[in-house]
């Protein structure tokens, strides 16, 4: 559990979501800003490819999507042929989500040009 301040609260992350000290859920108003601090602060060079996707796939069930770019970004710099191939829909997923589907179209063309049918 991870406990980050904002405007004067104090608030928990803990699995994929997050809560007030009393372990109410965290105001929605507040929810991406928490994200944001919890993107900034997260260290996910030493992680490997098993936690990084369920990383990927937590925070996605939880719409925090910055946090998903970010550990996808890592899971992509490491990753073999075959594991692009599993995380290039959830890359392209995450990217739609986050209003980029211009970028999402843009990257899938690229690794399906370098990979070819492997992906």
């Amino acid at each position: 559990m991870k406990k980050y301040s904002y405007d004067g609260e104090t608030y928990l992350f803990q699995n994929g979501s997050w809560y007030t000290t009393s372990m109410t859920k965290a105001p929605l108003a507040v929810v991406n800003k928490l994200n944001s601090l919890l993107v900034a602060d997260e260290d996910l060079s030493d992680k490997s490819m098993d936690e990084l996707l369920e990383m990927i796939d937590d925070s996605r069930k939880t719409d925090n999507y910055l946090l998903s770019a970010k550990a996808l970004s890592e899971a992509i710099k490491k990753a073999t042929p075959y594991e692009i191939k599993k995380l290039l829909p959830r890359y392209t997923s995450n990217l739609r989500k986050m209003g980029q589907s211009q970028k999402a179209i843009n990257e899938a063309s690229l690794y399906m040009q370098k990979y070819g049918r492997l992906v």
